[in-house]
């Protein structure tokens, strides 16, 4: 019994976390729309840079820049998520 209740509950979250998901890409969608909504990606990505060497002779340096990079490419994965997204719905207008 109790494995078909967590399966009932890891289903239920699934939705949920798919929800979520859904609804971030609309909100990044929608602040790509503007010209303020991109400016400040921009200032959002100078800061978090990917493409920028993290390793450092100060192990904490390198530990903060590894996690600006790793904020910077998970912005990154979701605006390449966002703008897929409304490449496919232009083609199904």
């Amino acid at each position: 019994m109790k494995d078909f209740e967590q399966e009932i509950l890891e289903k239920a979250r699934a939705k949920e976390i798919e929800k979520e998901n859904k609804d971030r890409l609309r909100a990044f969608a929608l602040a790509l729309e503007t010209a303020d909504g991109q400016t400040v990606l921009a200032e959002i990505l100078r800061l978090c840079p990917i493409n920028e060497e993290v390793f450092s002779s100060d192990p904490c340096q390198t530990a903060y820049n590894c996690g600006r990079r790793s904020i910077g490419l998970a912005i990154t994965s979701l605006v390449n998520n966002t703008n897929k997204n409304i490449m496919i719905k232009k083609k199904e207008d």
